[in-house]
């Protein structure tokens, strides 16, 4: 499959942007936000493998796709879904499901099909099964509706241009020794964190941030217990990484081991 140089610089773009984004949910979100324009869909999915729960996803990003959906579709969907055994795939590949069925009608007559299309009108779907060392990472579903066309031997090749960079973000974030280790393991006192935020120059504010990030909070329990928007956390979370040199949550573990902060 041949892509011209314009269509390599912008996966290279792409690439760059999920990597050095240091909020993991933002990069997910920025990567479905920024494939659309390689890929054009009509809305789309980024779950990521539940490690306590084998063979089963969590923690949805979505595009264009009602929330409730996604989550409707974790608690009752899966059960149905003609793709669920992608979730203990070892093996990093895009798929057409179209192809799995025979004839053009082959798919709208199974009873996942037939619940979807209802919920979100949605006829065409790519996805994107990601592997890290012979483990199921996550999934990318993007989806068009009805009155488009299906998605192309040229579309699967692009979304696999990404696989080895997608699902090795996630290893790190979700599934690392640093990840599966919680930072509150440290016992990070109120004072400690004073004299971080002393050191590395933060603001009172991105000091309390700093407290929870090291507490194993999520970002929606930090922004409702600082009762502030996700985003506004998110741009202080990046600026405290920034001042405190490293890219990733997960690093504030290996720091913390080291002693180095």
């Amino acid at each position: 499959m041949r892509l011209n140089e314009s269509e390599w610089l912008f996966i290279n773009e792409i690439v760059y942007k999920f990597s050095a984004c240091s909020d993991f949910d933002e990069a997910r979100t920025q990567f479905l936000t920024d494939i659309h324009l390689l890929i054009p869909y009509s809305s789309g999915s980024f779950y990521l493998s539940d490690k306590n729960n084998p063979g089963a996803i969590c923690k949805p990003i979505v595009n264009k796709l009602p929330t409730e959906v996604a989550a409707n579709y974790m608690k009752f969907g899966f059960r149905e879904d003609y793709a669920k055994w992608l979730f203990a795939t070892s093996e990093g590949k895009a798929y057409n499901p179209s192809s799995w069925f025979v004839g053009e009608d082959g798919i709208t007559e199974t009873s996942y099909f037939k619940m979807f299309f209802a919920l979100t009108n949605l006829r065409y779907s790519v996805l994107l099964s990601l592997a890290y060392e012979d483990a199921f990472m996550g999934i990318v579903c993007l989806y068009r509706l009805e009155e488009l066309h299906d998605f192309t031997d040229k579309d699967l090749f692009i979304l696999e241009t990404f696989k080895k960079h997608l699902a090795l973000r996630i290893w790190k974030e979700e599934f690392s020794d640093e990840a599966s280790s919680p930072a509150s393991s440290f016992n990070v006192t109120n004072g400690e964190v004073a004299d971080l935020s002393a050191r590395y120059h933060l603001t009172v504010r991105e000091g309390e941030v700093l407290r929870f990030l090291i507490s194993g909070m999520t970002i929606t329990e930090i922004a409702e217990h600082l009762s502030i928007s996700e985003s506004t956390l998110r741009t202080h979370s990046r600026n405290i990484y920034k001042k405190l040199g490293i890219s990733y949550r997960s690093e504030l573990n290996k720091l913390l081991h080291v002693g180095q902060i």
